[in-house]
């Protein structure tokens, strides 16, 4: 196996201790699985803008729910484990600057190279990675802004998926990873106006004495109605995200949880649609209509103090900014958090 982490991810040994227990049950996995656990964002969260922090947050949650289902087909995220087998077969990893969601891409291509044979396994450790943080808030801001700007132009995988589509027989698997793909990039970036906008909106017509009939009635509720179950699905996400992030922090890690009271700090949400999402989404689909340019992207600034309670020295590390170019870059190896305790799961 190789399993392929983002620089300031730390793996618990546990991870390791259920990959292989999966494997052992099932030695027909190397050929047909790739491995992912979720990720919590839990090593500077106290020290990092909120709003920032609530993001990285929402963009976990969203992994971590595409982890769980019954196709066995989803899209790992910043970490995971792959069959050095299949690594071989479907010729590694792409490195054009169309492969920049290297994780994302890397499944899509296992998947339609292997003739959809291939499946996400989810491994339930969660892998435990570092917020964005810079010397002020402006500063923090701004880089989390042009990091969902990079994270974004990974939208060139919906071209991918579609002409790998149309090259394979058609099949359920095959239906189902075009639509997981086209669902990860199209409703982030239009979701939000329905949500934020075009429900209310709606609704605000019926308040002032707006009457609608026929066909404009069906529209106006259509819209309400799906902006109302997009919030309850956002909820629906980010509940069982928040019960798993709080057991892997007691059980794994071994961190006291917030209070209660921190789940107030989602409002930055109606915040972050806008700024971290929809604006750095349309600007990422932009450059790609652009003849240059796009092979070179900027790295964030990452800063975290490693704490005594995780059995590492207590520092400073620091990831400084740079320009990345041609296909995915990992970042500078931060630390590795080792075992402390026997594995629970059994």
């Amino acid at each position: 196996l190789v399993t392929v982490l983002d620089a300031d991810a730390w793996i618990h040994s546990f991870y390791i201790d259920e990959l292989n227990r999966v494997i052992a049950g099932d030695r027909s996995a190397l050929k047909n699985r790739i491995f992912a656990p979720p990720i919590i964002f839990e090593r500077n969260w106290r020290d990092t803008a909120s709003a920032t922090r609530i993001q990285d947050f929402c963009w976990a949650a969203l992994a971590f729910q595409n982890l769980n289902g019954r196709s066995g087909i989803g899209f790992p995220l910043s970490v995971y484990s792959i069959p050095l087998r299949v690594c071989i077969d479907v010729g590694y990893w792409d490195t054009n600057p169309e492969s920049i969601a290297e994780d994302m891409h890397m499944f899509l291509k296992a998947f339609f190279k292997t003739q959809a044979k291939i499946r996400l396994e989810p491994i339930y450790v969660a892998a435990n990675l570092v917020n964005l943080q810079d010397d002020t808030l402006f500063k923090t801001m701004n880089a989390r802004f042009f990091q969902a700007e990079r994270h974004y132009r990974g939208v060139v995988d919906v071209p991918y998926a579609l002409r790998q589509f149309f090259s394979l027989k058609p099949s359920m698997a095959s239906f189902i990873a075009l639509g997981k793909t086209l669902e990860a990039h199209i409703l982030p970036p239009t979701a939000p106006f329905f949500m934020m906008l075009a429900g209310p909106y709606c609704q605000l017509l019926h308040w002032t004495g707006h009457r609608f009939a026929g066909r404009d009635f069906f529209l106006v509720m259509w819209t309400q109605a799906f902006g109302a179950l997009g919030l309850l699905i956002l909820i629906g996400v980010i509940v069982p995200f928040e019960q798993m992030r709080r057991r892997t922090n007691k059980i794994v890690y071994d961190r006291e949880n917030p209070s209660p009271w921190y789940f107030l700090y989602y409002i930055w949400i109606a915040n972050n649609v806008w700024q971290f999402l929809v604006v750095p989404y349309v600007l990422a689909g932009f450059r790609w209509l652009l003849p240059f340019g796009h092979g070179h992207y900027r790295v964030a600034e990452k800063k975290v103090k490693t704490s005594q309670n995780l059995d590492t020295p207590s520092s400073d590390a620091r990831v400084a900014p740079r320009e990345g170019k041609a296909g995915p870059q990992r970042d500078t190896q931060l630390s590795m958090a080792p075992s402390t305790k026997a594995s629970p799961i059994q």
